[in-house]
């Protein structure tokens, strides 16, 4: 696997010691690559507060032949 992109929006603080809700899921699942999405919250008052948005673009890569490899099916079939 190689990470080919990444992107990070921060939307607000996180402070020590505050509890942090991580949500992450997996889209766009191609021949060669995926992406994978994570949104962290903060937990205030019962509210959740939404503190970062990010995006990994993930691709399969052969490095015996340097060249781009097909997902492996058990993986798909993991990622849904």
């Amino acid at each position: 696997m190689i990470m080919n992109d990444v992107a990070v929006e921060f939307k607000n603080e996180i402070f020590y010691g505050e509890k942090i809700i991580a949500s992450v899921t997996v889209s766009d699942i191609s021949k060669f690559s995926f992406d994978v999405y994570y949104k962290l919250e903060k937990e205030n008052n019962d509210k959740r507060i939404l503190v970062a948005l990010a995006k990994t673009g993930m691709v399969c890569y052969n490095y015996s032949s340097k060249k781009v490899a097909a997902v492996p099916k058990e993986v798909k079939d993991k990622l849904g």
